[in-house]
């Protein structure tokens, strides 16, 4: 049927065009999409930054956190000498009975850390080292370890005997006559007792496990160390059962004067 209004006419047979309005949708998404991955892209952007500024602070929170329980450590070892000087009127380990032999000066401590089950396995009669020694000298103590320590294992690789990072003063673990409190001379807050160890550490089980205060702090293996990072420090353990920590810096005659406990000598501030 023809209608006489051709310019008001629809047919309503004939499609409708689709899609009116969908160039504004489609603007409005990709512009949504854009703005999400310019905000991801900037925050994927900003974690290794992120990272970098908190390794650092993380870093040394750690850091702390191990010189807390490596001060810990030798504070429990000083008072096992402490413990044991009281008991036998000496520091060890010039305390042995007949036909025993001498053992190191951290194996007489073992019975005043809790560890008189281990003591009490060594074979006295025969030497440290012995074959009959070699599963109690092989058992690692955990206050012998230095938690700052870089080595990944805790035994010597050429023997196999778990090791300690810390190292006894000569002048009062590796006297042929055993010392006291009294001996000291020029008095206990005065006298390196023990001090952390870095490079070459011995078994605790080996009676020479002992270095020279007066060697001086650093990464030689008869030095006494505790981290090298930075400026090297070692941590050491006085008479008195106080824990210090000393810089690689420290005079040579401060460091004497620390390790001999009855030469007249104040090793003065350091």
């Amino acid at each position: 049927m023809a209608r006489d209004d051709d310019e008001d006419y629809v047919d309503e047979d004939r499609p409708r065009k689709k899609g009116r309005g969908k160039k504004s949708t489609n603007s409005n998404t990709t512009l949504i999409l854009v703005l999400i991955g310019g905000f991801g892209a900037a925050f994927f952007c900003c974690i290794p930054i992120m990272i970098a500024l908190l390794l650092p602070a993380v870093q040394q929170a750690r850091e702390a956190a191990r010189r807390t329980q490596s001060k810990n450590n030798l504070k429990q070892i000083g008072l096992a000498a402490h413990n044991f000087e009281s008991t036998h009127n000496h520091f060890p380990p010039q305390d042995f009975k007949e036909n025993e032999l001498p053992q190191s000066w951290m194996t007489e401590l073992l019975p005043y850390m809790d560890q008189a089950a281990l003591y009490n396995t060594i074979n006295r009669q025969a030497p440290w080292d012995d074959p009959n020694n070699r599963a109690a000298m092989s058992a690692v103590v955990q206050v012998y370890l230095n938690p700052s320590h870089p080595a990944k294992s805790f035994v010597d690789p050429a023997s196999g005997y778990a090791v300690a990072h810390y190292a006894g003063n000569p002048y009062i673990f590796g006297r042929e006559k055993p010392l006291s409190i009294r001996d000291m001379t020029d008095g206990t807050s005065n006298t390196m007792l023990a001090g952390s160890v870095i490079e070459g550490p011995r078994p605790w089980g080996d009676p020479g496990n002992l270095r020279d205060p007066a060697n001086g702090i650093g990464t030689g293996p008869q030095q006494y160390l505790h981290t090298s990072f930075g400026e090297p420090i070692a941590m050491i353990l006085m008479s008195d059962g106080s824990v210090r920590t000393v810089s690689g810096n420290t005079a040579p005659a401060v460091l004497q004067g620390l390790a001999q406990p009855d030469d007249g000598v104040m090793p003065g501030a350091f």
